[in-house]
């Protein structure tokens, strides 16, 4: 889990962190970044939470480069810590749809070429987190559209490797129509998660190979054929036998006469083939 001082935070699936690996530290120490394994279909809850809580705390969540609008939910741990959730991305004042991974579609239109919102920032999950000011409740402000459906489809050549991106998955409602208007008064810190299929991330040697699942995946499967080829061996084997005998039936009826060292020997005998 990455963590910069009391600030922590990881992406769920299902309930479960997902591992993270290569986690890095700035220089400035305000910004730690790691690598997670991706999935399409998958959707996901992004989490954060402070350990110390200081003072309040906004925790602004962009995916692929593009904000996700919409309040964060939060739940109380038994611990006492305060936990932040985001896992959907608001399409009105009361709906929103869940955070997903999806499947990249490559084309080989020129036309995608051009750089798109988002582009350089494609395959990142990334959390700012700001101490701020509460000044009092507003309306949500939602976004209609779906801009997240930007990055679905892109250059063959833009990026390679990617695999994934993050769209929008199953829709969600009941969500509350209003948030708090607040004051930034400083970054305090940046989680930065970068996705891409586990696949990817074990050929960059980001990723560990499960090397005991690779020696299982060499074994061949037991089926039917086994049986066939059991009874192709004993075939094999009961035609050695016969050759065998035949072989030594042959050396039996090889009779050769004694020979003078003065003169060559005579002819050895006669093979009967007739019953090889």
């Amino acid at each position: 889990m990455p963590s910069l001082g009391k600030f922590s935070a990881w992406i769920e699936v299902g309930g479960k962190h997902l591992p993270e690996f290569s986690s890095t530290v700035s220089d400035d120490l305000q910004t730690v970044s790691c690598w997670i394994p991706s999935e399409a279909g998958q959707e996901f809850a992004v989490c954060w939470k402070d350990s110390n809580m200081l003072y309040a705390l906004e925790g602004h969540v962009t995916v692929d480069g593009i904000p996700c609008s919409g309040f964060c939910d939060n739940r109380w741990t038994l611990n006492g810590q305060k936990v932040y959730r985001k896992d959907f991305f608001q399409t009105s004042s009361t709906a929103g749809r869940a955070l997903m991974f999806s499947t990249i579609e490559l084309t080989d239109d020129d036309s995608f070429l051009r750089q798109q919102p988002g582009m350089e920032s494609l395959g990142e999950i990334k959390i700012d987190l700001y101490e701020v000011e509460v000044l009092g409740t507003a309306p949500i402000i939602s976004q209609s559209d779906d801009p997240l459906s930007i990055n679905a489809k892109v250059h063959e050549r833009s990026k390679k490797g990617m695999g994934h991106h993050v769209g929008l998955g199953r829709a969600i409602g009941n969500l509350s129509a209003s948030g708090v208007t607040r004051k930034r008064i400083r970054n305090v810190a940046t989680l930065v998660f970068r996705y891409r299929p586990l696949a990817i991330l074990q050929a960059n040697d980001i990723a560990p190979v499960d090397r005991s699942n690779k020696r299982k995946a060499s074994t061949p499967p037991q089926d039917s054929s086994d049986d066939e080829g059991e009874e192709t061996s004993a075939k094999i084997e009961a035609l050695k036998a016969q050759l065998r005998e035949l072989e030594g039936r042959k050396k039996k009826r090889v009779k050769a006469e004694p020979t003078s060292p003065l003169r060559p020997p005579k002819n050895l005998g006669v093979i009967d083939l007739t019953d090889l």
